[in-house]
């Protein structure tokens, strides 16, 4: 039996799986093709209506739940604002997000699981 509180908290701990995989996805699009960064790039600071060239790329990983026009905003500005960063700013990114895989990995092999690394709880 799950408590209101132990639903809640899975539920948050589920939109931030999602949110964070909506991330790796758009930092995978952008990492693949410089011409799908910059047309990712290129809504930055639109309004969504004038965002046609951030389509291809994005209708794809929006959830089908988020494809209203309202709903899928948010995701627009997070894909823009991630393909907008500099040079400097994705390499350390990279540097930082394979240091962690390794962290991760290396809690994996001692029977740790993702919810024990994270504190979050593992239901």
């Amino acid at each position: 039996m799950t408590t209101p509180k132990t639903a809640t908290l899975q539920g948050s701990f589920d939109r931030q799986q999602h949110a964070q995989e909506f991330v790796r996805q758009v930092l995978e699009v952008c990492a693949g093709s410089k011409r799908a960064q910059a047309d990712l790039r290129s809504g930055l600071g639109l309004p969504y209506d004038r965002c046609q060239r951030m389509h291809r790329h994005l209708m794809r990983l929006v959830p089908e739940r988020n494809r209203h026009p309202e709903a899928r905003r948010p995701y627009y500005v997070v894909a823009a604002l991630i393909a907008a960063r500099s040079r400097g700013v994705r390499d350390e990114d990279a540097e930082r997000n394979s240091s962690a895989l390794l962290n991760l990995k290396a809690g994996c092999r001692r029977g740790l699981t993702v919810g024990d690394r994270c504190g979050m709880p593992v239901v």
